[in-house]
């Protein structure tokens, strides 16, 4: 089945795994950019084929309404919104500038609420849709995982908010955390399964992609009218509160 896709955020690596792993599965895919250099290297690392899949957006999130209504007009109606992953560092940018963190944060949640505003008009009118919220668990911080408490629970009370708003639409509204991974950089597997055990247990490590791999699968396995307001977990070691 052919699913429209569109991602913000598309300079983050995570996000571009994401863009990978739906170019796979064949589906048509939009994924917004604010700088035309950072387009023009994920496209570098594409092949000729999936880039018949992928449409490329530039601009920033008070063009959304511009991007949404040229997407929907490109591929005929968008299925799902993937608001990207942000793998701010929290507590380095606070000891460094407080003021830069508050308005960072602020201008990233007016920018998710822009393009969800935007993509749910055109929604509505099908009575389908869904919405989707992919987080990193940050319970890792002291092992140097990303840690992003301030966004991850601002974009979980967001998604349980647009949930309840979007509901008589038929639009789904959910987030997919993700638990423990292999760094990519880790040089010695098992010191680091040692560091992150759980109850004398060492953890599955599965790459990042297999994690964004699974979590796809299970979204898009999910009847989304069905399911709304969730905080979906993938891969272990994900606390039960986020």
């Amino acid at each position: 089945m052919t699913r429209t896709i569109f991602i913000t955020q598309g300079s983050h690596r995570i996000n571009r795994l994401i863009l990978e792993c739906l170019l796979e599965r064949e589906y048509q895919v939009c994924l917004q950019f604010t700088k035309r250099q950072e387009a023009d290297e994920c496209l570098a690392d594409i092949s000729a084929d999936c880039r018949k899949q992928l449409y490329i957006f530039y601009g920033h999130a008070n063009e959304a309404s511009i991007m949404i209504d040229q997407a929907v007009s490109r591929m005929g109606s968008l299925d799902y919104l993937i608001h990207g992953v942000d793998t701010l560092n929290e507590e380095e940018l606070f000891e460094a500038d407080p003021l830069a963190l508050g308005t960072y944060t602020a201008d990233l949640f007016r920018d998710i609420f822009l393009f969800s505003r935007s993509i749910a008009s055109h929604m509505a009118k099908n009575k389908q849709g869904h919405i989707v919220f992919p987080l990193m668990a940050d319970a890792l911080y002291y092992d140097g995982y990303p840690s992003s408490p301030i966004i991850n629970l601002g974009k979980l009370a967001l998604m349980k908010s647009l949930a309840k708003e979007f509901s008589p639409f038929r639009i789904a509204v959910n987030a997919v955390t993700l638990g423990y991974y292999a760094p990519e950089e880790s040089l010695n597997s098992k010191e680091l399964k040692q560091r992150l055990e759980i109850h004398a247990l060492k953890p599955l490590l599965p790459g990042l992609k297999e994690l964004v791999s699974a979590s796809i699968d299970m979204l898009f396995q999910t009847k989304s009218h069905l399911v709304s307001g969730q905080n979906l977990h993938v891969g272990h070691g994900t606390d039960t509160f986020i």
